[in-house]
């Protein structure tokens, strides 16, 4: 786990947060600066540190994020009205603060700011 990683420290419960799913490969909790009535973060145990470098042996680790992403939606009652997935990176996309060697903390699928499920 990489010392700075936000994600990766709250996967390994060293950050609290309020869970609303987990397993040993994957999480999901809630924003706790929500920009809409529902808004969670999913993340997975695995590291990677940019969208970028997500590679092909991510696919099903990519699938399963969405499909989180899709049971929490249905879940909360919003999957009939509609909802939107997104993954952020750097400081542009709205990641959280760059670690020290300037890359994005973490994110999505292994890196990424493996981000969420928003209803605006």
């Amino acid at each position: 786990m990489p010392q700075d990683c936000l994600f990766c420290k709250i996967f390994a419960g060293e950050i609290p947060s309020k869970e609303v799913f987990r397993d040993p490969e994957m999480m999901a909790f809630e924003d706790i600066r929500p920009v809409a009535p529902v808004h969670v973060l999913v993340i997975p145990k695995e590291h990677v540190p940019s969208v970028a470098e997500v590679q092909s042996q991510h696919q099903a680790l990519l699938y399963r994020m969405v499909e989180l992403a899709n049971r929490i939606a249905e879940e909360r009652q919003i999957s009939r009205e509609g909802y939107r997935l997104v993954f952020n990176k750097g400081p542009q996309g709205l990641s959280p603060a760059p670690a020290p060697a300037g890359r994005p903390c973490h994110g999505l699928a292994p890196g990424m700011i493996r981000r969420l499920l928003s209803r605006a």
